[in-house]
């Protein structure tokens, strides 16, 4: 119930384009996915209130959301927009760690082992992603994911 206020909090009037909703107990992260002809547009124009979603949930079960849609551009495979309220940020314009959670999907999803992300922050970025699925049994191997991209340090201390 709190996830899915925290949900309709997040898209708005956009909602009705929800398509599917992901939760990683591991990463503590929700993901909104957007279907349809108007995904692309209704990414980019959230607009969610991080006052309002700080009062919806306390981040105890979660700490970020990310909206993500199939690209409608040749060079990305989807794009994203995280919202991290509970971390003392309202966007994070690009988050390497919520591609670890939609990497992996995007790859099942397009049947693919590598994908491409934009993230349509004011800022945006893209990010170069690969899945490694791991055969082994050693119980020190996980599947995970290699991010790739430029980086730019917009504030050092």
């Amino acid at each position: 119930e709190e996830l899915t206020a925290v949900a309709k909090c997040v898209l708005g009037s956009y909602w009705e384009l929800l398509a599917e909703a992901q939760y990683s107990s591991s990463t503590k992260k929700l993901v909104l996915v957007l279907e349809g002809v108007e995904a692309g547009r209704a990414l980019a124009e959230l607009a969610p209130n991080g006052r309002e979603l700080l009062g919806l949930h306390d981040g105890s079960v979660m700490t970020g959301v990310s909206v993500t849609c199939r690209a409608t551009d040749p060079e990305h495979d989807f794009c994203s927009r995280y919202f991290a309220p509970w971390n003392g940020i309202d966007e994070d314009p690009v988050n390497g760690s919520s591609h670890t959670v939609l990497a992996p999907y995007w790859c099942d999803q397009l049947g693919k082992d590598e994908v491409v992300a934009q993230q349509c922050s004011a800022r945006t970025g893209t990010l170069y992603l690969n899945c490694l699925l791991y055969t082994s049994d050693a119980a020190d191997e996980e599947d995970s994911v290699d991010l790739g991209g430029r980086r730019i340090i917009k504030k050092k201390k």
